[in-house]
């Protein structure tokens, strides 16, 4: 069941014009919108906690560690063959 909303004229004006360029209900173009603020949302709320967690020197360490072993532990299971070299920000020590 769909509820009415209320937005401006520029807003109605600008949903139009998408709606027409994208050959799209201006619902399913509402619907997008939306999904795609979610997402952005949900990944800024992700970014702040990894910035957190960076700045904090002895968690940070813990992760690094738990990274270090939880590479180790998957390079494991992978044969020699198969295992790229990688080197970058915690990967102190390519293989």
């Amino acid at each position: 069941m769909s509820k009415p909303i209320r937005i401006s004229e520029e807003g109605h004006k600008i949903l139009v014009e998408l709606s027409k360029e994208n050959k799209k209900s201006m619902s399913a173009i509402l619907e997008e919108l939306l999904l795609a603020e979610k997402k952005k949302s949900f990944f800024k709320s992700i970014n702040v906690g990894y910035n957190q967690l960076k700045n904090n020197t002895e968690d940070w360490k813990e992760e690094m560690g738990n990274r270090k072993f939880l590479n180790k532990a998957v390079l494991e299971t992978i044969p020699e063959d198969e295992v790229w070299e990688m080197q970058g920000e915690g990967n102190d020590e390519a293989k």
